[in-house]
């Protein structure tokens, strides 16, 4: 026999949870007392349209006490059972990890076509070189952590972050933003055509990623964090 209970919670959020008695108890949890809403059969007399909208009322407010009972926790035995392992002497920087994906290849590629966007498009030549392609990208990185309304506060007098602003100038940066790609436009296949790609503006860079990612010697233990897996809900 099933029931259906209505609970509401801080948010006022409606859960219906369908509870399945049974012969057996949970050890963890009993139920003392508790009132649920049961759908009404066939033989029982529905209740009345009103006569504004012509639907029935429902009322939705139950009350449920629950009573817990105290369980003794047993113990596990965590301690490792394994070898020893030693831990490297030297532990490369933060940079040298992310100089590993975004070498200086990748760079180059990255000012090559940065700079045939901006002669294809205005005319202009946009001068970019790798030095200072890092250093904007080093500012993308400190937006990303120091949020503010909008960027260019960094470069206001009264909202000036000097890490920023004293590295490259805030037009300089706009335009290089402006400015910056990663494949050469004027050789993309249109929808519809043969070897069409939805991603061939950011291929280079997913593909020399990918690659390199592929050069790292995979280990028996890894570390996954809740950010790599996919999820829709929203955070705790």
């Amino acid at each position: 026999m099933k029931y259906r209970m209505i609970i509401r919670n801080k948010k006022n959020w409606l859960f219906r949870v369908f509870l399945v008695l049974e012969s057996s108890s949970s050890p963890y949890l009993s139920i003392d007392d508790y009132s649920v809403e049961t759908p009404p059969s066939s033989h029982q007399q529905q209740p009345e349209p009103t006569a504004s909208t012509g639907k029935s009322k429902k009322k939705l407010k139950v009350q449920e006490k629950f009573g817990w009972r105290k369980v003794e926790i047993k113990k596990v035995d965590l301690s490792w059972k394994g070898e020893p392992r030693q831990v490297p002497g030297i532990l490369e920087t933060p940079l040298k990890y992310f100089q590993k994906f975004f070498d200086d290849e990748l760079l180059e590629l990255i000012v090559e076509q940065s700079n045939l966007f901006a002669l294809q498009t205005e005319g202009c030549n946009l001068c970019l070189t790798v030095e200072e392609l890092k250093v904007f990208m080093s500012i993308i990185l400190l937006l990303g952590v120091i949020k503010v309304p909008y960027y260019r506060m960094h470069w206001e007098a009264a909202t000036r972050y000097p890490k920023i602003s004293d590295k490259m100038g805030r037009q300089r940066f706009a335009k290089i933003k402006r400015f910056l790609h990663f494949n050469d436009n004027s050789k993309a296949k249109k929808s519809g055509e043969q070897g069409f790609d939805k991603l061939y503006k950011i291929r280079p860079v997913l593909g020399h990623i990918r690659s390199k990612f592929l050069e790292v010697t995979p280990e028996e233990n890894h570390s996954i964090d809740e950010q790599m897996i996919l999820s829709r809900g929203e955070a705790a």
